[in-house]
């Protein structure tokens, strides 16, 4: 069986049951529209490359506490456990996957404060320099 995926901006992504390792997802705050909403984004794990491929995305609007007692969370979990099932695919839910992007963002933020202290740092040696 093949799975295709394709995002509005993104290329189309074709890849077999056999070739997946996982199913992971996770739950975050805000759809598209709206911000303070629950949303699932499931990711494909292959084996050949580990960075998660985006399978599905789509937020439910409802009140909620925690994102994991949510309909959207029992929706996805209930799609993802099917799949896994019928193809002994394993199913994990993370708090957060870790997708290329998040990683540069993350790294950014690591290395961001040292490069605005060497700024500040040679900007104040500048003007205070006679």
């Amino acid at each position: 069986m093949h799975i295709c995926y394709k995002e509005e901006s993104e290329e189309e992504v074709t890849f077999t049951v056999e070739n997946i390792k996982e199913l992971q997802f996770e739950m975050v705050n805000g759809g598209v529209r709206y911000q303070d909403i629950p949303a699932c984004i499931a990711y494909v794990i292959l084996k050949a490359d580990t960075n998660p491929q985006k399978l599905f995305y789509f937020s439910i609007h409802e009140d909620y506490v925690l994102l994991n007692q949510t309909k959207a969370y029992d929706f996805c979990n209930q799609i993802l456990k099917h799949i896994g099932e019928r193809y002994s695919i394993p199913i994990i839910y993370k708090l957060s996957v870790d997708t290329k992007e998040k990683q540069n963002i993350s790294a950014f933020v690591a290395v961001y404060p040292f490069i605005l202290f060497a700024i500040i740092a040679l900007l104040y040696f500048l003007t205070h320099q006679q």
